[in-house]
C-alpha cells in the first residue's frame, strides 16, 4: 500500500487484545442502560472507551504515526483519534448495531501538535484518512512499516 520505510521497532502491547475486548464490552453495557441513565453521561463513557482502544498500545506507541513525529521530539508528540471521537459516538448511539465497525475505527494516530492543530482545521469536514490527506500529512504505518500516504498523491 505503499513504499517500504525503515523497521521502527513497533510491536503490539501484550495485552492489547484485552483492553479492546474490556472496553467493545463497557460499550455494549453503556448501550444497555436505561434512561434514567442521561443521554450526555452515555456519550462521555462512550467516548471514554473509545479513547481506551485507541491506546490500547500506548498513548504514543501507535501503528500509525506521522513521518514529522517520528522524527521529531516525544515533547511534540501528540495522539489523535484518525476517525473523531465525536462522530464515532454519535454513529454509536444512533445505531448500536455498528459498534463492532466503530471498534475497528478505534485508530489512533502520533502526530506532531502542528499536525494536530492543522487535522482540527478539516473535523467538521471530513472525518477518518481523508482529514490527514487533506492537512497532507505523512503517515507511516509502522506495523508494516510502509508509508501509507503515498496513495493519497
Amino acid at each position: 500500500m505503499g513504499k517500504n520505510v525503515e523497521n521502527s521497532g513497533w510491536e503490539q502491547a501484550p495485552n492489547a487484545d484485552k483492553i479492546v475486548a474490556s472496553a467493545r464490552s463497557a460499550i455494549a453495557c453503556i448501550l444497555g442502560m436505561g434512561n434514567d441513565v442521561l443521554e450526555e453521561h452515555k456519550k462521555v463513557l462512550i467516548s471514554r472507551m473509545l479513547w481506551k482502544i485507541t491506546e490500547a498500545h500506548g498513548k504514543y506507541n501507535t501503528r500509525y504515526c506521522s513521518v514529522k513525529a517520528l522524527k521529531g521530539s516525544q515533547d511534540d508528540r501528540r495522539h489523535d483519534h484518525v476517525w473523531t471521537r465525536k462522530r464515532m459516538v454519535e454513529r454509536i448511539l444512533e445505531d448500536p448495531g455498528v459498534l463492532e465497525h466503530e471498534v475497528q475505527l478505534a485508530i489512533g494516530c502520533t502526530v506532531t501538535k502542528a499536525e494536530h492543530d492543522k487535522l482540527r482545521e478539516y473535523d467538521t469536514l471530513c472525518d477518518g484518512w481523508e482529514r490527514y490527506k487533506r492537512a497532507r500529512i505523512a503517515v507511516l504505518d509502522l506495523k508494516e512499516n510502509t508509508r501509507i500516504s503515498d496513495v493519497w498523491k
